[in-house]
């Protein structure tokens, strides 16, 4: 057998020459032939570091840490913005990324997270896509519950709890109050009994009557902040049978994104992702489809394409290559690491296969 590898034009010379000595007992066992990775001309020497940590949190610190000078560097600051470097991160884990990109943002450097999923999975993304859900479908619990336990309306879990307990009370009520099954049954209909149940015991319609419940079950933030809550979903709901792209901008409004994607990333670039999707939502609303049907259509992208193509990376626009890549895709590389290569998370050498 026999392998060839292109000349890697991004790769340093201590890089590959460390990658050569790891293949070397390869190249000795004479059986698969393995030519040594070589640099590209005038390819600098490179630096490679090693370091071992106690935990994830400590590693994270002490990738902040390095990249720090570098990034902060005179050098790369006098440059303009088209020309700086951006450095990479590149991670074995999806759950070593939150720790990471946590530390690089402390140390006051712009993070853009690579290759994590589809444009339906970017957090901005996903706030608009499932309050649209609760405005629309009263089963719709679980992104309730996102909005509930985020940052504008960040419920305790004592007043989560109540909330659940009063719509438990409301489903038992509805149940008392509804006439049995049998005559249900009688008119032709012995699915009704179940349907209403379920509906008029789910969380969203719990806080569409939260005015009815008993305050004393609740904090009194927490029971403001829930009838706030259940009025703006009222106006918001109002809006519903209007243009698809009204409806989103004022959802997007409504939970402050424009301003939120500012402050994380920066101004010029922030908003790809909503655009992105408030793009895909255009073309949809051409067609003439509501909100319910452009939310079943984001459910099959979801389910058949990973959730629609993210907007394009900063880096790839304009060359901006300012900014932090901490997973698998890297644009104009001045340097990259690479964490947590032990034991547990390297490369396993042999893998089951049935």
């Amino acid at each position: 057998m026999y392998f060839r590898c292109r000349r890697l034009i991004e790769m340093k010379k201590s890089i590959l020459d460390l990658a050569n000595v790891l293949s070397q007992p390869i190249r000795e066992n004479g059986r698969i032939h393995v030519e040594a990775l070589r640099a590209r001309e005038g390819a600098s020497q490179g630096e490679v570091a090693c370091g071992v940590y106690e935990d994830m949190s400590a590693e994270a610190i002490a990738v902040a840490e390095y990249f720090s000078p570098l990034w902060f560097a005179p050098d790369r600051l006098s440059v303009p913005d088209s020309e700086k470097s951006s450095f990479a991160v590149l991670v074995r884990k999806r759950s070593q990324i939150p720790e990471i990109e946590a530390a690089l943002r402390a140390a006051g450097m712009p993070v853009e997270v690579l290759g994590v999923g589809g444009l339906m999975h970017v957090a901005e993304v996903a706030d608009l896509i499932t309050l649209a859900k609760v405005i629309v479908d009263p089963d719709a619990g679980a992104s309730l519950m996102r909005h509930l336990t985020g940052p504008r309306i960040n419920l305790g879990a004592a007043d989560i709890a109540a909330l659940g307990r009063y719509s438990r009370s409301l489903s038992e009520k509805a149940y008392s109050d509804s006439n049995n099954r049998a005559s249900k049954i009688a008119l032709g209909n012995p699915a009704q009994e179940e349907a209403d149940d379920q509906i008029q015991g789910s969380l969203i319609d719990a806080l569409d009557e939260i005015a009815g419940a008993n305050q004393n079950d609740f904090s009194s933030i927490g029971y403001a902040r829930l009838v706030r809550f259940a009025a703006d979903l009222r106006r918001l709901r109002s809006r519903a049978a209007g243009s698809l792209l009204d409806l989103l901008s004022e959802l997007e409004s409504y939970l402050f994104l424009d301003s939120e994607v500012a402050l994380r990333d920066w101004p010029q670039s922030g908003r790809r992702h909503l655009d992105r999707f408030l793009d895909e939502a255009a073309k949809f609303s051409r067609s003439g489809g509501s909100i319910q049907d452009f939310l079943v259509w984001l459910s099959i992208a979801e389910s058949e394409e990973g959730g629609l193509k993210s907007g394009t990376p900063r880096c790839a626009k304009r060359r901006r290559h300012n900014s932090y890549d901490p997973y698998g895709k890297r644009c104009g590389v001045g340097c990259s690491r690479h964490p947590r290569t032990c034991d547990e998370e390297f490369p396993k050498l042999w893998s089951r296969t049935r």
